[in-house]
């Protein structure tokens, strides 16, 4: 009898294959190489991409949606990792919204499903309110107590916006700054 793989085909894996922490992690994987490109994802694409049944990821995210939010804050995670911390404050604060920036097409889309999914939005609110916790810790030495928290949301709002306008990097950073200085000094 002639196997599948005599014919060029492959019978898809199944969930025994690796240990679950393994396939999580596959699975996150192949979800952030799609998530990257910009390109929405289905179960589909990577049950496809990893050469497993359609159905197996299911197994071990229980919608898209979970999947999106596991990956999305993956993707932010790693973005965000490893700032600056010789740089001055206004520095380390272009250096995160340079990595936002990269970030806006998926950023976009983490809004778009916050609208219908608990878990999107509340991994957008705790997005938001990491950034405003490290944008404080960056201004706490510049900018008195009672008037940190409202200076950090206001550049987190600002930047929000800012990141939405076509502008080239140079505009974008020469208008952080202009805020920057205005609110900080």
């Amino acid at each position: 009898m002639a196997s599948c793989q005599q014919y060029g085909q492959t019978v898809p894996r199944n969930r025994h294959d690796v240990d679950r922490a393994e396939k999580v992690e596959e699975i996150l994987e192949a979800a952030e190489r799609i998530l990257r490109t910009g390109a929405d994802f289905s179960f589909a694409d990577i049950a496809e991409e990893l050469g497993l049944a359609r159905g197996a990821v299911y197994w071990y995210f229980p919608s898209k949606d979970d999947l999106f939010v596991a990956a999305t804050a993956r993707i932010f995670t790693e973005a965000l990792s490893n700032p600056p911390t010789r740089a001055g404050y206004g520095r380390r604060i272009q250096w995160a919204v340079d990595k936002l920036a990269a970030l806006q097409p998926l950023n976009m889309a983490l809004h778009d499903h916050a609208r219908r999914s608990k878990a999107a939005a509340d991994l957008e609110k705790a997005i938001q309110a990491e950034l405003c916790a490290r944008l404080q810790d960056v201004l706490r030495p510049h900018v008195g107590k009672q008037r940190l928290d409202d200076v950090a949301q206001t550049i987190v709002l600002f930047v929000q916006g800012l990141l939405t306008a076509p502008l080239p990097a140079a505009e974008r950073n020469r208008r952080l700054q202009f805020l920057i200085g205005e609110l900080v000094g």
